[in-house]
């Protein structure tokens, strides 16, 4: 019995494994790993231009005319919503299908307006996804809130440390 386990880990420890069984495995570690809580918590080499927020899209110049219009109705949108930071990650790509869906929209009504056929169908599906994707956004406005400090508290914060005066300061930038 002790010979027969021998000659198995024998024939197995010479074993070449197949990309399948790579992948498999490597897959098996991901999975054990734990989920980071917070994206924000690892390095910012670690994470995408996309996550940090220094790009919309992934790969795209953003020099052209229809780049240029995706990412005019993204930032409407975002500040229709209140701003970015007041967003959750899953409204935000609703936003970005939501803008790419009114491009391709606009693009195919220039089309109607110069003449050339297009598929009606395909304008009506492009259509029903707009009104299901605002009705998950919502089309009411959210103003961002602000919060003015109360005049009191603004001279207290402007008024030098120990004295009680507040600092007045001339045109250029010298004490008055």
């Amino acid at each position: 019995m002790a010979d027969l386990k021998h000659r198995q880990k024998r024939r197995y420890a010479n074993h070449v494994p197949s990309k399948g069984e790579e992948v498999r495995k490597r897959i098996k570690a991901i999975m054990r790993k734990q989920p980071t809580d917070d994206v924000s918590k690892r390095k910012s080499t670690h994470r995408t231009r996309v996550t940090n927020g220094k790009r919309i899209l992934q790969g795209v110049d953003g020099r052209g005319l229809i780049a240029r219009r995706y990412y005019d109705l993204y930032d409407i949108i975002m500040q229709d919503q209140g701003g970015a930071d007041r967003m959750s990650e899953v409204r935000k790509q609703l936003v970005r299908r939501f803008a790419a869906a009114s491009v391709l929209g606009e693009m195919m009504e220039a089309r109607i307006a110069n003449g050339d056929n297009v598929d009606i169908a395909q304008h009506a599906l492009i259509a029903s996804t707009l009104v299901r994707l605002s009705s998950k956004i919502g089309i009411d406005r959210r103003s961002k809130v602000v919060s003015t400090p109360a005049l009191k508290d603004y001279l207290e914060s402007k008024t030098q440390k120990g004295t009680g005066r507040v600092r007045v300061i001339d045109q250029d930038g010298e004490d008055a």
